[in-house]
């Protein structure tokens, strides 16, 4: 019986043990693969990152540029003065649709007033007639 043992316990840490070296070799193929192409990646890499056939510059010099350009005063002084008319574009072009409003405020007070509806809109604004049309010459 203990023969019989002995020989079932081999056969089962044959089994497990070829299962495990299988598993292993496995392994050490795609290792072994991936460590061929490796040289082959790290060159399409280098190059692609050296210089581009598309670009005339390589990817150093663009960097270098941007670089100077960032830091030169010059070019960063017209960049800020751009920039400052535009926001007084935007600016002057606010204040104008503001104005235009406060104008078509005042005009429609003053068509209600001519057409008798003065008791209908003081009601709606709640104040007199006279007091918003101060308000709003003010605002201008």
């Amino acid at each position: 019986m203990e023969i019989g043992l002995a020989i079932f316990g081999g056969v089962a840490a044959g089994c497990t043990l070829s299962a495990e070296i299988l598993r292993l070799s496995r392994s050490l193929r795609k290792a072994i693969k991936s460590i061929r192409y490796a040289r082959r990646e790290i060159s399409k890499t280098v190059r692609a990152l050296g210089a581009d056939p598309k670009y005339e510059y390589s990817l150093v010099e663009t960097f270098t540029a941007h670089v100077r350009w960032y830091f030169s005063k010059s070019s960063v002084a017209c960049l800020r003065a751009s920039l400052s008319v535009a926001r007084e574009c935007m600016n002057g072009f606010t204040n104008i649709r503001c104005i235009e409003k406060l104008d078509e405020q005042l005009r429609y007070l003053k068509r209600s007033v001519r057409e008798g509806n003065r008791q209908a809109l003081e009601a709606k604004l709640r104040m007199t007639v006279e007091e918003r049309v101060e308000i709003l010459e003010q605002r201008m």
